[in-house]
């Protein structure tokens, strides 16, 4: 199988998809999900395909990989949806404290979201 493409991270896809193993490379950094960088969107971003992550302005979102060529893979905070969205529409957010807050809210969310769903799953049961 032969492929070529236009840009690293488009490659990158390629090779998460049909390989379950990620590799770090000087081309791209992999941080752990308690340890990665959290970035806002300072600008809306609209996904093209599917394997990308669409950002209103103000969304945080944690990153998980970074490439040499402008493109983050991350999770959006409010509501964990992952994929691909370009750096330059997103601030790293360094703050510590704010980072904790976002932290914070992430946690409630999840938290409120499983006890939701817990709660459908007995009321259509009964």
């Amino acid at each position: 199988m032969f492929a070529n493409f236009f840009f690293r991270s488009d490659k990158s896809r390629w090779i998460d998809a049909l390989s379950p193993v990620t590799k770090e490379t000087d081309n791209e950094k992999i941080y752990e999900e308690w340890d990665c960088p959290q970035v806002q969107c300072t600008r809306k971003y609209i996904s093209t395909e599917p394997d990308e992550l669409s950002l209103e302005e103000s969304d945080v979102v944690n990153v998980f990989k970074k490439m040499a060529d402008g493109w983050y893979e991350g999770e959006r905070i409010r509501d964990g949806e992952r994929g691909w969205f370009p750096a330059n529409c997103t601030e790293e957010i360094v703050n510590s404290h704010v980072r904790a807050r976002n932290l914070r809210l992430r946690y409630r969310l999840l938290a409120a979201s499983e006890e939701y769903s817990s709660y459908n799953n007995m009321t259509s049961k009964a």
